[in-house]
C-alpha cells in the first residue's frame, strides 16, 4: 500500500480547478497489480462489491478499486508505460505494457469500450487497437492497418 504523499510524488497533484477526467466501472481487473491481487484474494470485484476507476493526473494515471466507503489506489506514471493495447474481441481487454516488461491486464465491459477510448484520448495516452476474430475456432488478430488494407483491396476489386 502506498500513501497519498507517495502517489502525489509519482503522479503529481491536481489543482482544485483541474478537470476531473475519470472512467468508472468500465473495466474489470484481471492481473498485474500485486496489491490488488492481495486485496481481491481470488474473488472478483463483483463479489466484493467494488468497481475499478481510472483517473487522469498530471504525471500519470491512478487506478483505484472503489468500494462503498473505501478505496485502494495504485499509480502508474506516464513514463512507466511502454504501450497500451486494446483487443476488441468477444472478451475485449486492455493491457498496459510497462517498461519493466510487466503487464497490467483488464477486461473491458463490452458496452463501455468507447468511454474507455475517450478517456485514453483525453489523457493523450497512445494505444494500439487489435481486432480478434474467431474463424473456424482459430483466433486471428488484426490491427486497424490490417483492416484498412483488406477494405482497400475489396474496394479496388469493385
Amino acid at each position: 500500500m502506498v500513501s497519498k504523499k507517495e502517489l502525489y510524488q509519482k503522479l503529481g497533484k491536481k489543482s482544485f480547478l483541474s478537470d476531473l477526467i475519470r472512467v468508472s466501472a468500465a473495466i474489470e481487473y484481471i492481473s498485474g497489480i500485486p496489491y490488488f491481487d492481495k486485496l481481491l484474494n481470488g474473488k472478483s470485484l463483483k463479489q466484493i462489491n467494488a468497481v475499478i476507476q481510472i483517473e487522469k493526473y498530471p504525471k500519470g494515471i491512478l487506478i483505484r478499486v472503489a468500494k462503498l466507503f473505501s478505496s485502494y489506489s495504485y499509480g502508474i506514471s506516464y513514463n512507466e508505460i511502454r504501450n497500451i493495447e486494446i483487443t476488441n474481441s468477444l472478451e475485449p481487454t486492455i493491457i498496459f505494457h510497462l517498461k519493466n516488461n510487466e503487464t497490467i491486464n483488464f477486461l473491458i465491459v463490452r458496452n463501455r469500450i468507447s468511454e474507455l477510448i475517450e478517456f485514453l484520448d483525453k489523457t493523450h495516452l497512445k494505444y494500439e487497437t487489435k481486432i480478434v476474430a474467431e474463424i473456424s475456432n482459430e483466433k486471428t488478430t488484426m490491427t486497424k492497418k490490417d483492416l484498412n488494407q483488406i477494405y482497400n483491396l475489396r474496394k479496388r476489386k469493385k
